[in-house]
């Protein structure tokens, strides 16, 4: 698993990428440091989505089951996705962005690294990101997620993306329990309830 998670995550095409968001991109330090997390939590999953794809195309299939099996797989994806950005910020409230930018999540009544659960419940706001970003330009310390879970986001030493693989394996943060799974599956499922809500009320009126 740590192999895979070094291959996907820290090859020469994402150090690439990393350093044109941050470099490239006129956006505050904090907005540069969202689009990198979402860039390191989506795009390494690009390989399994041509994979998957070209397997069904492989298939002699009808086009109605073509796209039952489009939709199978793409909720999969999507789930695995939104598990890992939910999950971004558990070692020690310092995902791969936050490292490279300098940043780190407190919990505002203790002022040290918030719970796996805080981290979860603040990262919920996922399926709102837009708004998240615009939130940001007013609150740079604390976005709409910050405000619900009572965390707040300072500013620390930088770190190499690579430490993050380096604390996997020392052992030394807490694993995530059953009860945060179960917390993370819950915001996925009410996530795709909301969008297909939205979706079929958006679909009603054309």
């Amino acid at each position: 698993m740590r192999k895979l998670i070094e291959i996907l995550y820290f090859n020469p095409l994402t150090e690439f990428i990393t350093m044109e968001l941050r470099n490239r991109f006129l956006f505050s330090n904090r907005i540069n440091s969202i689009l990198i997390d979402i860039f390191y939590v989506f795009i390494p999953l690009m390989p399994f989505w041509l994979i998957l794809g070209l397997f069904i195309i492989s298939f002699d299939m009808s086009e109605k089951l073509f796209l039952e099996a489009f939709k199978i797989i793409q909720f999969v994806l999507i789930s695995i996705s939104a598990f890992f950005f939910l999950n971004k910020d558990n070692m020690q409230g310092r995902s791969i962005a936050k490292r490279i930018c300098g940043f780190q999540i407190i919990d505002i009544k203790t002022g040290i690294a918030p719970t796996n659960l805080k981290c979860i419940i603040r990262n919920s706001t996922i399926f709102i990101y837009p708004i998240e970003i615009i939130f940001i330009a007013f609150y740079p310390k604390q976005r709409l997620g910050d405000f619900i879970a009572g965390t707040a986001v300072v500013e620390t030493i930088k770190l190499l993306p690579k430490t993050i693989l380096t604390d996997l394996d020392s052992n030394v943060y807490p694993k995530i329990s059953v009860i945060e799974v179960l917390v993370t599956i819950i915001i996925i499922v009410n996530g795709f309830v909301l969008g297909s809500v939205f979706s079929s009320m958006v679909l009603a009126n054309f």
